[in-house]
């Protein structure tokens, strides 16, 4: 008896340029989601150094979380400036209801981002305990949800053809 081995081979091609050719908003819809990811880290890295801070009431642990939280608001504010530039600017910038909500959840995680942040420039235990690790876990929470609904953009964007 003789198995036959069949090769697959899976080719991605991009949904959009089908239609209307090659994609315009690759910039500004790419950028945004490297940005992201480091966006995501500066966040996660606030709650884990809040997280520290607490077991180690060292004022350094508040230092570097409130740096962290800095750096993650300015990555999240060019991430909604490049998504509002590519959804007003370019045609093909996509526009399912994942990709609302993506961008929902990280302007909802900017604003609560940046109120962590004054949260955080409180003098020692108060800009942490409490309020401070409960609006970077919030934060973190929203961030990772979004993160979700983009990759489900980024799976309706691009088709996986079996040939």
């Amino acid at each position: 008896m003789t198995q036959a081995i069949v090769e697959e081979t899976y080719v991605v091609t991009p949904a959009v340029e089908e239609e209307i050719g090659p994609s315009q908003s690759g910039v500004s819809f790419y950028l945004a989601s490297m940005l992201f990811g480091a966006t995501l880290v500066c966040f996660a890295g606030a709650l884990l150094a809040d997280y520290t801070y607490l077991g180690d009431p060292d004022i350094a642990w508040s230092n570097f979380s409130t740096w962290l939280l800095a750096f993650g608001e300015f990555f999240i504010a060019l991430v909604v400036l490049f998504g509002i530039i590519g959804y007003f600017v370019y045609r093909d910038f996509p526009r399912s209801a994942s990709n609302w909500l993506y961008g929902l959840f990280v302007l909802a995680a900017a604003i609560t981002g940046l109120f962590d942040n004054f949260i955080h420039t409180h003098d020692g235990w108060t800009s942490v305990a409490g309020t401070g690790i409960t609006l970077s876990a919030a934060t973190l929470v929203l961030l990772l949800i979004g993160g979700l609904f983009k990759l489900a953009t980024l799976s309706q964007t691009y088709v996986v053809d079996a040939r």
